[in-house]
């Protein structure tokens, strides 16, 4: 809960493999969400959308001038073989 006590997410289940303890995970609000219009829309889950690639932004100057994007950008780092 945030301070005006809207729900920021939602607690999910523990790792439970017998060399982790204490580690759980936090759904995003916005994940919830997303499933549940999905849900209430189709009567099942949906998904999420993927673009079929990898990439990271150019935020770190020497690999921009490494790569020449003295403009900034982004890398594509792997592009998904079975992307559309």
């Amino acid at each position: 809960w945030d301070l005006r006590r809207r729900c920021v997410g939602v607690a999910f289940q523990s790792l439970k493999d017998g060399d982790t303890e204490n580690i759980g995970y936090v759904i995003p609000a916005e994940v919830v969400e997303h499933f549940i219009a999905g849900y209430k829309r189709t009567g099942g889950y949906t998904g999420f959308g993927h673009h079929g690639f990898a990439w990271q932004p150019l935020d770190n100057r020497a690999l921009r001038d490494a790569l020449g994007a003295t403009q900034g950008g982004v890398l594509v780092k792997r592009v998904e073989p079975t992307a559309p």
